[in-house]
């Protein structure tokens, strides 16, 4: 960036509350052209779910450009004991509440794609927040969370390893 801009370029990673810390910071901002925030889906989902998101998505940010897109690969325990998505409903539906799947918080893409799939396929499964992915996808490797929804970033070397085990690939 800094070579075609012909300038410094400064980089400041705020992390913390699913984006939130950053988001306010550069909110707070002179809206100079100068401050820039690299967001996912918590720019918009903060605020509808933490009453501390005192920000307008719309009216406070104005947006550059899509960077990236990042699916989500559904992971399971390699002894856990269903294949396939279908399998994971099939057992969840038959021990509502039994199966947990991981995240790296609340309000997070793992979260959210895990509410989704509990909506639509009508299943109760249990939620179990982690304070970032890593920690996460620790326990889904050690067997103690039966599954998550982890972002496609960084998990190769753990899936060449077949720990853990992909299920499916989420779809843009």
């Amino acid at each position: 960036m800094a070579a075609s801009l012909r300038q410094s370029v400064v980089v400041q990673n705020k992390p913390g509350a699913n984006s939130l810390i950053a988001t306010l910071a550069v909110a707070r901002a002179t809206p100079d052209g100068y401050t820039l925030l690299a967001a996912s889906h918590s720019h918009s989902v903060n605020r509808l779910l933490l009453k501390s998101a005192r920000y307008d998505p719309i009216k406070d940010f104005a947006p550059i450009s899509l960077v990236a897109v990042l699916p989500l690969l559904v992971v399971r325990h390699p002894d856990a004991p269903f294949n396939s998505v279908h399998d994971l409903l099939t057992t969840a539906k038959a021990r509502p509440g039994e199966v947990m799947y991981a995240s790296a918080g609340y309000g997070g893409s793992a979260h959210l794609a895990g509410a989704l799939l509990e909506t639509l396929s009508g299943v109760q499964m249990t939620h179990v927040p982690f304070s970032g992915n890593a920690p996460a996808l620790m326990e889904v490797i050690a067997g103690r969370v039966s599954c998550m929804f982890y972002p496609m970033l960084g998990i190769a070397a753990n899936v060449s390893q077949h720990r853990p085990k992909v299920l499916a690939v989420g779809a843009e």
